[in-house]
């Protein structure tokens, strides 16, 4: 976790609050992106899993998550030259990364928000 991304986006958005409701919307779309991913792989549905992929590295780069981001950029890569094989091991990392950094957000970002420390 990238800490000071969320410190930078709470300055730019001139209000904290914003940057936590961000957190919390990401924290909870978390699981509904993954099984997009999931559902259009499964479906060869590779425009759709573009869009996916796309979304969950944009939103995880803002959420000062560059690891998962940067497993999202693999898969959209892969996406790009329609290798499925390589989509699949690229989400088999997303998957526990993407927890990971959800628990980690929790506890270093939105805990110290809830203690008036943020």
């Amino acid at each position: 976790m990238d800490l000071g991304v969320l410190a930078t986006l709470e300055s730019h958005l001139d209000d904290a609050r914003a940057a936590h409701a961000f957190v919390l919307d990401y924290i909870a779309g978390f699981a509904e992106r993954f099984l997009r991913l999931n559902v259009a792989l499964g479906d060869r549905d590779l425009p759709a899993a573009h869009d996916a992929a796309l979304s969950l590295r944009s939103s995880s780069s803002m959420a000062g998550a560059p690891r998962l981001a940067a497993h999202a950029a693999r898969l959209e890569d892969a996406i790009t030259h329609g290798d499925l094989q390589a989509s699949q091991q690229a989400l088999a990392l997303i998957g526990p990364c993407g927890l990971e950094t959800v628990s980690e957000l929790r506890s270093l970002y939105l805990d110290r928000v809830l203690q008036g420390s943020v």
